[in-house]
């Protein structure tokens, strides 16, 4: 054999690599599931040809999936509508205190708000209702939020900014605000400013589902 050369033989006998597998935290106890649709969305957020899209089906289809997964139907949408700043989505009973798990119970965050705050990042994996990672996922590196309605001067135009018509179009020349996934290394959080991003409502982004009241199991 011809010095510096390594045999088939040998290469054959080279143990692979072994990942440890990694564990987060289960936590016992009152709980928000936050947990994302499984298909990626475009700006109409229209999941299938059964389930309209818009703010109004994007209700409907995290309430179905959630049901199907044992878990009820007190669920929503984490997004921002025309109307309706996804910040008071969960009530103020609570808001504080109350972590928020993916689907198998890990922690996420601390609470509601340590995530609308943007304080915070992801302390588990993100995982949609098939229990699929989302964070890497090339199709739709993405999550729809969108713009918080503020009205300035009674300027509706301006309210209705950034949410893909109200979550009703897949127009290339229009936008949605979304959070990058993952998230930029500059960001103190998933929900920061320096995550947000602007998306072409042609493209696909994620969507989250957040249940409204707690699970104690």
């Amino acid at each position: 054999m011809t010095k510096g050369l390594v045999s088939e033989a040998e290469v054959f006998k080279t143990p692979a690599p072994v990942f440890e597998p990694q564990y987060y935290p289960v936590h016992k106890g009152k709980k928000l599931y936050l947990i994302a649709q499984n298909k990626p969305l475009r700006g109409d957020l229209k999941y299938n040809d059964r389930i309209t899209g818009a703010h109004a089906g994007s209700i409907f289809a995290c309430q179905r999936a959630a049901n199907l997964k044992g878990l009820g139907r007190a669920f929503y949408p984490l997004l921002s509508t025309d109307m309706f700043n996804m910040d008071y989505v969960v009530p103020p009973t609570y808001r504080y205190g109350v972590p928020l798990v993916n689907l198998y119970g890990e922690i996420l965050f601390d609470d509601f708000m340590s995530l609308v705050e943007g304080r915070s990042k992801p302390q588990a994996k993100l995982l949609d209702f098939d229990g699929v990672d989302i964070t890497d996922d090339i199709v739709a590196p993405c999550l729809w939020i969108g713009q918080k309605p503020i009205y300035l001067n009674g300027d509706y135009e301006y309210a209705a900014q950034s949410k893909c018509r109200n979550w009703q179009s897949t127009y290339p020349g229009e936008n949605g605000l979304a959070v990058s996934l993952p998230i930029v290394d500059n960001a103190p959080g998933l929900f920061s400013k320096q995550n947000f991003k602007l998306i072409s409502c042609s493209k696909f982004c994620r969507m989250l589902c957040i249940q409204i009241t707690p699970s104690n199991t």
